[in-house]
């Protein structure tokens, strides 16, 4: 079965020409054309956005465990001793899944 890609063409209005002298000078350090520069480009873009969202995720789910921690009143020993002995229960746990799993 074949798969037909779409594509589609994007006009972009008032690029400033430094602009576009910035992206002929990485065609011809990294080769291809024009277009598929731009698409490169694009593609990248979209996928640092979508990285940062992740990591922003991932920064308030710190924060709320911060917040646990602080309200909890443990102290920095305390919590560093809680955090290493659930790492070491959660290392155990994998290490016998991949020994009885063959892995």
């Amino acid at each position: 079965m074949l798969i037909e890609k779409k594509t589609h063409t994007i006009e972009i209005a008032n690029l400033p020409h430094t602009l576009l002298l910035r992206i002929d000078a990485r065609v011809k350090a990294q080769g291809g054309d024009r277009d598929s520069q731009i698409r490169e480009l694009i593609e990248k873009g979209l996928a640092a956005e979508q990285t940062r969202s992740a990591e922003s995720g991932f920064d308030e789910a710190l924060r709320t465990i911060r917040k646990g921690f602080e309200e909890s009143g443990a102290n920095e020993e305390e919590t560093l001793a809680l955090m290493t002995e659930e790492l070491r229960a959660v290392r155990s746990k994998r290490k016998l899944a991949t020994v009885h799993h063959g892995g």
